[in-house]
């Protein structure tokens, strides 16, 4: 009987240790598909728009492949969307990447773990901005505009044969028709951004440099410091000269002015 127990305790315990597992299996893995939850599902606003920022640290003789890994991996993702907005890089001692992409929300996770694969991301954050207020004046001055022109379409076939009229309702109209492209466009844009995610990734090899790095920097510009150093020690000499001078006047006067007054009080 108490073997039997041992038996049930183990097993008890061993099944709580795999649910534990399990829960650290799937939380690793969310972490790792970059917080991107199905957002219709759980139910947040529709007109939401993400900006996701990720920060990578990566050796240095990585930066450059792994910023055209990037490039080329949102090239060729075109079932995702994916548009290059801005890429820069910087070769120099302290080699940094910067990239700004545009993509639907399930290709986020693609992309950051080609920078992930390169290296260790040191930190992520998402932006979360609600534009559905501007979807609703947009869509009410859309809404606005095209009673308007339906007005005005009806104005003109009253209007009959007066030529005046007509005239300034084509021009009206005209003006009606250029609001109401612009006000589609934004709309259009608006639905774009809410439809596609904005993805941020910084690659940065601080903290990959070699030892000696930094030490051999600064004797290869050890020549160049020197003479900065002088050239600017010469160039201050050059601005003191002149105050030591007018200093030296300065105390010869009041050396001359005291010494006058001193022999006046001993004559009197």
């Amino acid at each position: 009987m108490k073997n039997a127990f041992n038996i049930c305790l183990v097993l008890l315990v061993m099944t709580l240790c795999g649910c534990t597992g399990s829960l650290m299996s799937s939380q690793s893995s969310t972490n790792h598909a970059y917080m991107m939850a199905d957002r219709q599902q759980s139910g947040l606003g529709a007109y939401l728009a993400y900006e996701h920022s990720v920060f990578v640290s990566v050796h240095h003789d990585k930066i450059e492949l792994t910023h055209q890994s990037i490039l080329d991996g949102c090239n060729a993702d075109q079932t995702h969307q994916c548009t290059m907005l801005n890429a820069s890089i910087d070769t120099g001692s302290q080699q940094l990447s910067q990239i700004k992409l545009r993509i639907q929300p399930a290709g986020v996770a693609d992309i950051v773990k080609l920078a992930t694969d390169a290296g260790k991301m040191s930190s992520q954050s998402t932006d979360v901005t609600d534009l559905g207020e501007q979807f609703v004046d947009t869509q009410q001055s859309i809404d606005r505009l095209s009673d308007y022109k339906k007005s005005l379409r009806a104005l003109k076939q009253k209007s009959g044969q007066d030529i005046d009229a007509l005239v300034k309702l084509a021009q009206e109209e005209a003006k009606v028709q250029t609001d109401l492209e612009y006000a589609m466009g934004k709309k259009a844009q608006l639905l774009k951004r809410v439809q596609t995610d904005i993805l941020n990734i910084t690659l940065s090899s601080q903290g990959s440099l070699p030892f000696w790095q930094p030490i051999n920097e600064s004797m290869s510009g050890f020549g160049g410091n020197l003479s900065k150093g002088i050239s600017q020690s010469i160039t201050a000499v050059a601005f003191l000269i002149p105050w030591i001078l007018v200093l030296l006047c300065l105390m010869y006067l009041l050396r001359f002015i005291w010494r006058k007054t001193r022999k006046s009080e001993k004559v009197s």
